[in-house]
C-alpha cells in the first residue's frame, strides 16, 4: 500500500506562512521612506487618459490588509504591450501617499521574496503589489499614487 501525503499539510504550512510574513513584517527596515516626491510626475498627453489607456491595465482595487500594516494594490491586465512597463527589468514599485509624501516600498521577504506578483503580463490576469505601512501612516479614506518606472496612477482612495 502506498502512503499518499496529506494535502491539508500544505494548508497548514501556507498559514503558517502567512502569519510569519505578518509577525516578522514589523521590524522590517526600510519599508517606509520620509523622502519627499521629488518631480517624479509623468507628463499626460493634452487629452487626459485613463490608466486603463495610458498603461494597459484595470485597477480592481486599493485597500489596507494584515491589521493596516501593508496596503494590498490589485490590477488587471487589458493589453499586455502598454502594461508591460510595469513589469521592466530594474523597475522598483513604490506608493506614494499624496498627502505627506511619504514612500511607501514592497517588503522583500526573505524566504518568498517581493510581495508582488512576477511574470510578465497576460491579457485578462489579475496581478498585486503589497506594500509596506509599519508606521500605518496610508489609512482609509487616504489618497495615494502608484509608481512603477514611467507608470504612475495618482489620486487613489484607500478602501
Amino acid at each position: 500500500m502506498v502512503a499518499v501525503p496529506f494535502k491539508a499539510g500544505m494548508l497548514f504550512s501556507n498559514l503558517i506562512l502567512i502569519g510569519c510574513l505578518i509577525v516578522f513584517f514589523f521590524p522590517l527596515a526600510g519599508c517606509v521612506s520620509s523622502l519627499k516626491n521629488e518631480g517624479s510626475k509623468v507628463d499626460l498627453p493634452a487629452k487626459r487618459m485613463s490608466v486603463e489607456e495610458m498603461w494597459g491595465i484595470k485597477i480592481l482595487s486599493i485597500r489596507q490588509s494584515a491589521g493596516g500594516y501593508m496596503v494590498d494594490f490589485r490590477y488587471r491586465i487589458v493589453d499586455p504591450q502598454k502594461a508591460s512597463a510595469l513589469f521592466a527589468p530594474g523597475v522598483t514599485p513604490y506608493l506614494v501617499d499624496q498627502a505627506s509624501g511619504t514612500k511607501l516600498s514592497i517588503p522583500n521577504m526573505p524566504k518568498t521574496g517581493l510581495l508582488r506578483a512576477k511574470g510578465g503580463p497576460e491579457s485578462g490576469r489579475d496581478y498585486f503589489m503589497i506594500f509596506g505601512n509599519s508606521r500605518q501612516i496610508v489609512k482609509k479614506g487616504s489618497k495615494v499614487a502608484v509608481v512603477a518606472g514611467d507608470f504612475k496612477a495618482e489620486n487613489l482612495t484607500v478602501e
